[in-house]
């Protein structure tokens, strides 16, 4: 091989080994860069998604928290037929103005059974006595009522006498659960609902001395549960389309509700 040749496949090689150097060097960099930028995009989501859905269950408490001051229970249990089917209208109301996607209302069993209330699904202490809104399919309703989530979260809020907020599965969906207390009468509520307001300002075993000493005193006769399904429409509805970049720099996902909603099983 000529020396002309030679310099040929020297300079060949070396261009080779500096283009595939550089592309390596260029790879790793980008792949270093996405996965930074994925866990930057994950960590916004999260935190987004986090405050969607206490935004949610804030606007869901406080409207279970003034739609149950309306509910007058001695008038639904003081007519010659008792309870019967009469607390299907309230969930139905706590359905519009909480614009979450169901409601579930549940009686104390005994209080239930002595006023002739119409169970839905009976559990040991408690009964579900309707779900909202007024035009649920039967076997939604009956998912609903039966489902083990929505029993144990009744039945622990029945034991803890709180507000409840979770995620909980339902069959095979998410749902945002909110659930509150009701009691005898409107006083005995607006106690509860002034207790929990001052929490923040006590510290944890304050607040449980507290709350012990409210269940005591004043036992919780039902429960009202919204639910909102977490759905990809939901997903979509709560999520701002993409901005383009703010004009000082600030990166264009930090200004989006939610960048992504991931949901695994």
């Amino acid at each position: 091989m000529s020396l002309r040749y030679k310099a040929l496949a020297l300079v060949l090689f070396l261009v080779t080994a500096v283009t595939g150097g550089l592309l390596y060097f260029v790879k790793g960099r980008v792949e270093e860069r996405t996965e930074g930028d994925i866990e930057d995009d994950l960590a916004v989501d999260g935190l987004r998604l986090r405050e969607k859905l206490k935004s949610v269950a804030d606007l869901s408490r406080a409207t279970l928290r003034s739609a149950l001051q309306l509910v007058q229970l001695r008038e639904l249990e003081s007519g010659p037929e008792g309870i019967q089917d009469n607390f299907f209208p309230p969930a139905d109301n706590w359905v519009t103005m909480s614009r979450a996607d169901y409601s579930i209302a549940a009686l104390d069993s005994l209080r239930a059974e002595d006023h002739r209330a119409k169970p839905i699904h009976k559990a040991k202490d408690w009964w579900v006595v309707a779900v909202g809104p007024k035009d649920v399919p039967s076997p939604k309703i009956e998912l609903f009522a039966a489902a083990p989530s929505v029993n144990a979260l009744i039945g622990r809020l029945g034991a803890e006498v709180r507000t409840i907020s979770e995620v909980i599965p339902v069959g095979d969906a998410l749902f945002l659960a909110v659930a509150v207390p009701f009691f005898e009468d409107s006083t005995s509520l607006q106690l509860f609902c002034a207790l929990e307001d001052r929490e923040a300002r006590l510290s944890p075993a304050e607040r449980e001395g507290e709350h012990a000493r409210f269940r005591e005193n004043i036992p919780a006769i039902g429960v009202a549960v919204t639910l909102t399904e977490l759905s990809s429409d939901w997903a979509r509805r709560n999520r701002l389309r993409k901005p383009e970049a703010e004009p000082g720099g600030h990166d264009a996902r930090h200004m989006n509700e939610i960048f992504q909603v991931i949901f695994d099983g």
